[in-house]
């Protein structure tokens, strides 16, 4: 591993993106933005778009076994981000937020139990490991290409 670059400096602007996003999105749910527009601020969009990004970086900085650098990024990336996702619901049911976003959670038959932890940390794990499976497929087709032509360049 390249030991001038720490794996949470490649991940640090895409964590503040992500973090910047959220709070706006949520800006935007209580100001009472279309539903179109919610969307677009959303996260998900960056689970595809950071993979590859990450892939840029470590191809970049030259570090050792760049897959399995690719895979704890992801993680670094995923993990926190959708930490503050998960939190965001359980701070909907605690604040009872009429939000359509937050209806699985502010529901009236919405136990303590299921509004603060299993359905925030149900989505967690699940959004956590399908931004690790898509990311593995973005994020590596990057590198496989990212790499080949990094080797073709200093093979001339």
């Amino acid at each position: 591993m390249n030991k001038k670059h720490s794996l949470f400096e490649i991940v640090k602007l895409p964590l503040l993106i992500a973090f910047a996003v959220i709070v706006l999105r949520l800006i935007l749910e209580f100001y009472g933005a279309p539903e179109t527009v919610n969307k677009i601020f959303g996260v998900a969009w960056l689970h595809l778009i950071m993979p590859i990004y990450l892939a840029f970086k470590i191809v970049e900085h030259d570090f050792e076994k760049p897959f399995v650098v690719l895979v704890k990024t992801i993680l670094l990336f995923s993990i926190p981000v959708r930490f503050a996702v998960a939190l965001t619901y359980s701070l909907a049911h605690y604040f009872k937020w009429a939000i359509p976003r937050f209806a699985m959670v502010t529901g009236e038959n919405v136990t303590p139990l299921s509004g603060y932890f299993t359905i925030p940390a149900s989505a967690f794990a699940f959004y956590v490991l399908l931004t690790l499976v898509v990311g593995i497929v973005t994020g590596g087709i990057t590198l496989y290409f990212k790499t080949r032509a990094a080797g073709s360049k200093t093979g001339e």
